[in-house]
């Protein structure tokens, strides 16, 4: 009779030079975008032991996994948190009763799909269309600016404003807290997707 002791331990998956050198924590464009041109050449798909996860990084991959078969692509570990809570924002957490996961997001069929068709109605195709005057609205704006200043940030100014304000009008929320809703999201994605020490937390 064999102890654990004499049992090899677990298979692990294989970390490439490229998986070392991929940090989905770098917020500096100039050096995470090189590594993932050259995965994009080299290595598409590679495990990241930092979070975990199997990283795609070609379009048609990451489209065949949206839209494959969730018993093998699963949304389920999405919005897992990188770093666990502490014990004191743990506690902050349930005071408030605030959970990170689950969403809709990190659901899989059967429960995505009610979830999903819940909100048909409040996002009909009626309801959307009207919006259009005002996507209108606002991207042409931004458009006008960019014709006066000769450059734009893309992010900033369309890919992330015009659909807050899009969300704004449909929940009722005054375009003036774009910035603390910014700052929140900001904020939140950090404390799900990074690594905060505890103080952050």
């Amino acid at each position: 009779m064999s102890s654990t002791i004499d049992r090899p331990p677990p298979p692990r998956c294989p970390v490439s030079d490229i998986a070392r050198r991929f940090d989905p924590f770098d917020g500096e464009p100039e050096r995470i975008y090189p590594v993932l041109a050259e995965a994009r050449r080299r290595e598409p798909v590679f495990y990241s032991p930092d979070i975990d996860y199997w990283v795609l990084t070609r379009y048609d991959d990451v489209r065949a996994a949206l839209e494959g078969d969730p018993a093998v692509f699963s949304a389920a570990n999405a919005l897992e948190i990188v770093t666990p809570l502490c014990p004191a924002a743990l506690a902050i957490a349930r005071e408030h009763r605030v959970a990170l996961s689950p969403s809709i997001v990190d659901e899989d069929p059967p429960l995505h799909t009610t979830h999903r068709r819940s909100m048909h109605k409040p996002f009909s195709r009626g309801r959307i269309m009207a919006l259009e005057p005002l996507v209108r609205e606002l991207v042409t704006a931004r458009l006008y600016a960019v014709e006066e200043r000769g450059e734009m940030d893309l992010v900033g100014e369309v890919l992330l404003a015009v659909p807050a304000y899009v969300l704004f009008e449909l929940f009722g929320v005054p375009r003036s807290e774009l910035a603390n809703v910014r700052q929140f999201v900001q904020r939140l994605a950090i404390l799900g997707f990074g690594r905060p020490d505890e103080q952050t937390q």
